[in-house]
């Protein structure tokens, strides 16, 4: 996998759900993305900050152009943005935290170990990973039975943006 550029390995420590403590590390790359709460974001020891973007137009954001642009989802059209791909949900995050991106929108339910380290990096960056009602993702719940239920797809975005993200 170490020459595959969409592989990431990701780890990180929750507590009353919420990320305190997280890693993303791409081997294609070696690029060590690690945040903790309340001390920043780093890529390979850099500090990292998100875009000072401060709308979406013109924006580069990892999400499916066709998507974006169908009415069954988005009554209103979204202004012209760069369409970005990466398979990998912690590489697309922590992308934006490194402000090689500004927005990420997935209209799919993730799991927590594809999300929990990487929000970490984008939250201590400056910027938010929300749910669809616009509330922080809440990890580590427990489901009924063996049963996990996932968290309800993200919204990430950089904060200068905030009042734009939705058409």
């Amino acid at each position: 996998m170490r020459g595959d550029p969409s592989f990431a390995v990701s780890v990180a420590l929750v507590q009353n759900g919420r990320p305190v403590l997280g890693a993303v590390y791409r081997p294609a790359s070696d690029e060590m993305y690690l945040a903790q709460t309340g001390c920043g974001a780093s890529l390979n020891g850099k500090s990292l900050k998100v875009s000072k973007r401060k709308s979406l137009e013109g924006c580069k954001i990892f999400a499916e152009k066709e998507l974006m642009h169908d009415a069954r989802h988005w009554p209103l059209q979204w202004p012209q943005m760069r369409y970005l791909s990466l398979p990998a949900l912690a590489l697309r995050l922590s992308s934006i935290g490194a402000g090689r991106a500004e927005a990420m929108i997935s209209l799919r339910p993730k799991c927590d170990w594809d999300l929990a380290a990487a929000d970490l990096i984008l939250h201590e960056a400056g910027g938010i990973c929300l749910d669809e009602t616009g509330a922080p993702l809440n990890y580590n719940q427990p489901a009924p039975g063996n049963l996990r239920s996932l968290p309800p797809p993200p919204i990430c975005w950089m904060p200068s943006a905030n009042a734009s993200i939705r058409p």
